[in-house]
């Protein structure tokens, strides 16, 4: 079933402009203590059913002013049977871990201090269908097109990737047919986000990617899609949307009608 910990680690010394690459290599650690077979398959899944991201919202996120010593993020699950270890290798006490590869800047030292969680089912996210969908992107978003990234918007891509994520972790996947209707029938009604430009996270070469920020609003043409835009709308904020979801990107809020 889906889920989410907020997680609030307490770290040794203030945290870098860009924590992701740190927070990344952190849990990682954290679930490689627990089992370490799982952490580097995890880490080499084409779909992960793991994502993070330190986007505020709720009044929760990000790394605290202060003295930048408290990082609160989201650690977001859409496999049931891994949330049982998920919960154990982050309860609070426990100390981060430090990866050895890792660079000085992604050294996180400290500890565990918080967390709590909130689960959903599948079913729960099935149920009634939407003629439109809002999505806010909290964090930059980079969607693929083949090898490249785009710094806009393609419901078609959005959708698919959330497709496949419902249909590799719920227990009921939809049908074949749906790609192609939501290929036929998505349309973008409004655009207010803007691109961005970023460094690859985790690319042992620096390499630059397109991305984009803000808000969408996309509808179907056709009743038969109503049913997969619900469900995979309300899927997106535990599944985050385009690529390099562990580093913090795609970090996404949706409202259905």
């Amino acid at each position: 079933m889906p889920a989410t910990l907020h997680l609030t680690y307490q770290l040794d010394r203030p945290a870098p402009r860009n924590p992701m690459l740190a927070l990344h290599a952190v849990l990682y650690g954290l679930i490689g203590n627990a089992d370490p077979a799982l952490a580097r398959a995890l880490h080499d899944a084409q779909l992960s059913p793991v994502s993070q991201h330190t986007g505020r919202h709720d009044g929760f996120g990000g790394v605290l002013a202060g003295d930048a010593r408290t990082v609160q993020l989201r650690v977001n699950c859409l496999d049931d049977t891994l949330l049982d270890l998920l919960r154990d290798a982050t309860l609070p006490g426990l100390p981060l871990p430090l990866p050895t590869s890792a660079s000085g800047e992604a050294r996180l030292a400290g500890r565990v201090v918080g967390q709590s969680i909130s689960q959903f089912t599948y079913d729960t996210l099935l149920g009634g269908t939407a003629s439109e969908a809002h999505l806010t992107f909290l964090t930059p978003t980079a969607l693929r097109s083949g090898e490249r990234t785009l710094g806009e918007p393609r419901p078609t891509l959005i959708y698919h990737g959330l497709l496949r994520r419902w249909n590799a972790f719920a227990p009921r996947p939809f049908g074949r047919e749906v790609w192609a209707n939501l290929t036929d029938d998505l349309r973008l009604r409004a655009d207010t986000t803007r691109p961005v430009m970023l460094d690859v996270p985790g690319a042992r070469r620096r390499a630059s990617l397109r991305a984009f920020t803000g808000r969408t609003e996309v509808t179907v043409a056709r009743e038969r899609s109503g049913e997969a835009l619900a469900a995979l709308s309300r899927l997106a904020p535990f599944a985050g949307t385009g690529a390099k979801t562990m580093y913090g990107l795609g970090a996404t809020l949706s409202e259905v009608r």
